[in-house]
């Protein structure tokens, strides 16, 4: 336990974890990754693939609720039954 040192005392240069500093002792962030090393894959997906699926489900919504509302029966079909006061 004599060996042990206050944290403290610990020179700031020797831990693996620590941001390097400047002189006046305020920490320098390191540069982040740019985006043009995100890949041509991450691109394509983010370009293409994204909006594609969009726009087709928008399309499925589309054609869903037409074909819900699709009704087989035309105008004289409908003029029939207000005429004839019943349906069947």
């Amino acid at each position: 336990m004599a060996d042990e040192h206050p944290d403290h005392e610990l020179d700031p240069e020797s831990a693996p974890d620590a941001a390097p500093a400047d002189p006046a002792g305020i920490a320098v962030d390191e540069p982040e990754e740019e985006e043009s090393s995100r890949g041509p894959l991450r691109a394509f997906f983010g370009l293409f693939l994204v909006p594609l699926l969009v726009v087709l489900v928008c399309v499925g919504v589309f054609v869903g609720f037409g074909w819900l509302a699709y009704d087989k029966q035309e105008v004289g079909d409908y003029l029939n039954d207000l005429r004839s006061g019943w349906k069947p």
